[in-house]
């Protein structure tokens, strides 16, 4: 008969009783005792109802907290000489070791040959023995465990570690558990899960010194930080769960990709925001510090003096210094090559193909890789992107910012990952675009800011911008029909439209006792022009609702214009009084063929933009809360806003 290892402690030196595999099955040294009986007297018929063995049935090897019970009742087995069960024979159980009770003390077999001791309460932390005897037939012993209430769980060995993904590391996640007083506690039950990959054992028992071991961390296929966690039941356990992590590297380079910039290029100018090279391994995992060299097949451009480049910590090179030739449309192709050796890479050369066009404006969206924004915000995005570069052809001076500086622009209540890297150059505007939880269902579906500009003389422009969706809104406002319109608002933002910092400090914000106002030239001039030479206030009028992020135009006197704070379906119009806010901000070539047909709703007449903010979709306090800077063309900051209410 085969035997199962029980061992009431893990690690070196553990000891080891055997429990059957099959409790209830007759044991080798029982069979022994019933070939020896049939061998004294073949000639005599076995008696099965004389009981010759007491057996182990069920209970033993169990683990509880100290003063509960144990899961299964500790039973045994009488056999007689055929090895059938044998019923009426007494048994008695007596607790040997630890305290506690069992239900039953003294209880007679039944017709299967078994007895229960009935519950079995555990006593003081630490080994408990149960002793079952029979007369004339010995006795068995039950072993089981009895755990306290743990008062720490602390880390031995398992965590720092780093690895190829997909492999075993050398070294198992291992805790200790203390009580009070700092002594190690046995029994006591520890759960192991791991975030990625495998791990060994998912439930362990402390053994005699407290220790608790997972056996083994197989990291999974995602390279970067992956982790362990080892948690004890009870609350208020000091390092509980305790917490393991591990890096995972990338296993060699397998794949290369070049991916072109969002932007088509510009004849004569750096080709930006830069293509990239990716290089990943065989699970698409970023492989750093591969070298890439890059190579001007046609169109007349120039890569300057350019050093081969080196992949970061994503795996990703970047094309920084390639100025595109020849006429607009002309075709300009690049090779990049892996130079690095040692490597079997398929694919180690690839083209890069782009037909520049005129300069013109840019937006740049830059997604997080997590947590992922989905396909129908991105499609809003990527269309109010479009509309607004339709309506701004005027290009930009290109920029070039830090990865530290674009943090600064994540909001600290989410844990996005946009994998930036060191420098950033890009042109025109960068708007990092985001989903988060905000209030929930209705109410506020987005919100936005700038958060760095460029100052070019009396002008001041953002350079980076955020925006950020609320997830519980996103299926409802695309049901509606809304989400494109929302994002075409918020896109407004971060090109600086209702930015009260910036209006202010270039002068083109007012107000009186009628409230807030607009004092652009181009504005006013609009404003008259659709419908508004009749009304006796500061012009531009502005909702009244300011806040240092965000403003608005006044819905009781716009209605439902894009850039009021309500939106409804099939409404918002984008007026040319937003067109020429904008190009009195100082954008250039504003377009008046990308305005919708908008004229002032009648005086008094603000029905639809009220029902539209009692809808719930208002757009009052969108403004994201960021810490705002103005840098000047040397890149020093010379004006630093503080977002309302204190830190972001």
């Amino acid at each position: 008969m085969k035997n199962r290892l029980i061992s009431t402690r893990t690690g070196a030196g553990a000891r080891r009783r055997r429990v059957p595999r099959n409790p209830g099955r007759i044991p080798r040294s029982v069979a022994a005792i019933l070939l020896g009986l049939a061998a004294c007297d073949s000639a005599t018929e076995p008696n099965p109802a004389n009981p010759v063995a007491m057996v182990l049935h069920a209970g033993d090897g169990q683990v509880a907290e100290a003063g509960e019970s144990v899961d299964v009742a500790p039973q045994v087995r009488v056999v007689g000489e055929t090895g059938a069960g044998v019923a009426g024979v007494q048994v008695a159980f007596a607790v040997a070791e630890g305290g506690g009770a069992v239900e039953a003390p003294s209880v007679a077999t039944g017709a299967d040959g078994v007895a229960s001791a009935g519950r079995w309460t555990l006593g003081e932390q630490g080994p408990q023995r149960l002793e079952a005897s029979a007369t004339g037939l010995g006795s068995v012993v039950f072993m089981a465990g009895a755990s306290g209430t743990p008062a720490a769980v602390e880390v031995l060995s398992g965590d720092g570690a780093t690895g190829e993904v997909g492999t075993r590391l050398a070294v198992a996640p291992e805790v200790r558990v203390l009580d009070e007083q700092d002594r190690p506690m046995a029994y006591v039950p520890v759960t192991f899960a791991a975030g990625q990959g495998a791990i060994g054992a998912s439930r362990v028992f402390t053994d005699e010194r407290g220790r608790a071991s997972a056996g083994s961390w197989t990291l999974g296929t995602r390279s970067g930080v992956q982790q362990v966690v080892a948690a004890v039941a009870g609350s208020g356990v000091e390092g509980n769960p305790a917490r393991f992590r591990a890096t995972a590297t990338p296993t060699q380079p397998r794949r290369m990709e070049v991916t072109p910039s969002p932007a088509p290029g510009e004849t004569g100018r750096r080709y930006l925001p830069p293509a990239t090279v990716r290089i990943t391994d065989a699970y698409g995992n970023g492989v750093p510090h591969v070298a890439v060299g890059f190579e001007v097949l046609s169109g007349r451009g120039t890569l300057g003096n350019a050093p081969p480049a080196y992949t970061d910590e994503t795996g990703t090179a970047f094309v920084d210094r390639w100025t595109l030739g020849g006429a607009e449309g002309e075709e300009n192709s690049l090779s990049a090559t892996m130079l690095s050796v040692g490597y079997d890479l398929s694919g180690s050369s690839t083209v890069l193909t782009v037909r520049p066009e005129e300069p013109d404006f840019d937006i740049w969206l830059v997604y997080p890789e997590s947590p992922e924004v989905g396909p129908r915000v991105r499609a809003a995005l990527d269309a109010a992107r479009m509309r607004w570069e339709s309506a701004i052809n005027g290009d930009l001076s290109s920029f070039f910012t830090s990865r530290d500086n674009v943090e600064r622009c994540i909001p600290s209540d989410g844990d996005y990952d946009f994998r930036l890297r060191t420098t950033i150059p890009f042109d025109d505007l960068m708007v990092l675009a985001m989903v988060g939880e905000l209030d929930g269902p209705g109410g506020l579906p987005a919100q936005s800011s700038w958060c760095w500009a460029g100052q070019r003389g009396a002008i001041v422009l953002p350079t980076v911008s955020a925006v950020r969706f609320d997830v519980a809104d996103v299926e409802a406002l695309a049901e509606i029909g809304l989400l494109e319109a929302v994002a075409l608002h918020h896109l407004g933002h971060a090109l600086g439209f209702g930015a009260t910092s910036i209006w202010n400090f270039v002068e083109l914000l007012g107000a009186d006792e009628t409230g807030p106002f607009f004092t652009g030239r181009l504005a006013r001039t609009l404003f008259d022009a659709a419908g508004g030479t009749d009304y006796d206030g500061a012009k531009v009028p502005l909702d009244a609702a300011v806040t240092p992020q965000s403003m608005h135009w006044r819905g009781s006197v716009f209605g439902l214009e894009l850039m009021t704070a309500a939106l409804a379906p099939d409404a918002n119009p984008l007026s040319l009084v937003t067109l020429g806010a904008l190009a009195d901000m100082g954008y250039r070539g504003v377009s008046a063929q990308a305005a919708d047909e908008y004229v002032l709703p009648e005086s008094g007449s603000a029905s639809a933009w009220s029902a539209a903010v009692a809808a719930g979709f208002h757009m009052h306090g969108d403004g994201l809360p960021l810490v705002r800077r103005i840098v000047d063309a040397s890149g020093a900051v010379v004006r630093i806003f503080e977002p309302e209410g204190g830190k972001p």
